[in-house]
């Protein structure tokens, strides 16, 4: 039997993506394999959310054609729609942006050996919702695409540009594919897209995020929980917040990209919230939900980013409690407003803050961890360590090790934190 491998980089958009793609590949009698040397079919969806996440896109495609010189080998994402030449020069059969992945799987499957690289150009442009169901083995979890693309256009990012202005999925689809996974036995969905707090601006009649959840939590057995992917502050609503309070099945778990604490480098991000709204909100969950768990994306050394501004930011991260800070250094983007700004922060700088902010995470991270002590939470199985012994995801997006039934991997279970926490990012009950 003919074997494939998928290698993903970047987001959760990306994974659901790239399980479209296996789908199709076993749809066509491919088998999966864990070894890119076995493969006669290779896929590498790229990422260009930083110049260095491109840059690992295209390290990726070198050492996997080297270590595979005769599979067809198929690439595509944010990476390859930045810069499709790189990745022909590189090695790559056919190579495809980010719209048409749906396309890719047929046209390697059936390009002969003779034929000549190049670049693929579906017809169309990322204008409308391109739908293709993921299909899922092996995993505990399941990610469920509700959208694509944006129209935020923050000085310092390229994803618009890269994947389109923002288009929703068909609620009807999405709650289709959602039941169908619930009946293939996953306890918990993961809701993504590139920003899904813009669902249901193109759709008429309008419908909103908070809509979709009420109708994914009406359409869902009991035993499901649904998580929801990163989420803007300003778009966590009164719909959302009344689920937050009625709704056990959504996770205690919010992603809410913070960039800055200092409302003066927000706006030359061009963000669209200040920290007033960003601390109100991170209540108004509190509220709703004392022991959720609020987590952030914070880019440290942007463009004029003075000491007096980062102190800012540290001082808010501090005063917002944040459970869990993804710390990422500024890197500069061909063709974004940032990239032509001045006084760029030197390298020295921005690794020396970002150190700093992962010290203060830590220890952010401890003190959230022990204000859980002994309480109850809902444990996703993931992985059974040793005979009825499994490591699993809390709704609070932390890791508890507890017991559980035989063949229990990606039930949902009760369990409950331990009322002794060490200083550790793994809960022993």
């Amino acid at each position: 039997m003919r074997k494939y491998y998928v290698h993903t980089l970047g987001c959760k958009v990306n994974f659901y993506e790239s399980c479209m793609m296996e789908g199709q590949l076993s749809a066509r009698g491919f088998e999966r394999t864990l070894d890119p040397k076995n493969a006669d079919i290779l896929v590498l969806n790229t990422c260009a959310v930083t110049s260095e996440a491109a840059r690992k896109s295209r390290q990726s495609l070198s050492s996997l054609r080297k270590k595979n010189p005769g599979a067809t080998f198929g690439v595509c994402g944010c990476a390859s729609q930045e810069d499709g030449e790189a990745f022909l020069h590189l090695g790559a059969d056919i190579v495809l942006g980010t719209y048409g992945k749906s396309l890719l799987i047929d046209r390697l499957v059936d390009k002969k050996p003779s034929d000549d690289a190049y670049i693929f150009k579906p017809e169309g442009k990322n204008t409308s919702y391109e739908e293709a169901p993921a299909s899922y083995s092996e995993r505990a979890r399941a990610y469920l695409k509700i959208q694509d693309g944006c129209n935020a256009y923050c000085a310092y990012c390229l994803v618009p540009y890269l994947r389109g202005h923002s288009r929703s999925r068909n609620p009807r689809c999405v709650i289709e594919e959602a039941k169908a996974l619930a009946e293939k036995g996953f306890h918990e969905i993961v809701i993504t897209g590139i920003h899904i707090g813009m669902y249901g601006i193109d759709l008429s009649p309008r419908i909103d995020l908070g809509d979709l959840l009420g109708m994914l939590f009406e359409a869902l057995p009991s035993d499901v929980r649904v998580r929801l992917g990163s989420i803007e502050v300003s778009e966590v609503d009164d719909k959302i917040l009344a689920l937050l309070k009625k709704e056990p099945r959504l996770a205690s778990h919010f992603h809410m990209p913070l960039q800055s604490g200092s409302d003066s480098v927000l706006r030359r991000m061009g963000r669209p919230y200040l920290t007033k709204e960003y601390l109100d909100n991170c209540a108004k969950l509190r509220q709703a939900r004392p022991d959720i768990a609020i987590a952030a994306d914070i880019i440290a050394g942007f463009p004029g980013e003075t000491e007096e501004e980062w102190k800012a930011t540290m001082d808010f991260v501090r005063k917002a409690k944040l459970a869990f800070v993804h710390a990422f250094p500024y890197s500069i983007r061909k063709g974004t407003k940032a990239e032509k700004m001045k006084d760029q922060v030197p390298s020295i700088i921005k690794k020396a803050r970002v150190k700093e902010l992962i010290s203060l995470a830590k220890e952010l991270g401890e003190e959230y961890r022990i204000s859980l002590a002994g309480k109850p939470t809902m444990v996703l199985l993931e992985e059974e360590i040793a005979p009825g012994i499994y490591e699993g995801t809390t709704s609070e997006f932390l890791t508890l090790r507890t017991s559980g039934e035989p063949n229990s991997r990606g039930h949902l279970i009760l369990g409950k934190y331990p009322d002794l926490i060490k200083n550790s990012d793994k809960f022993c009950a």
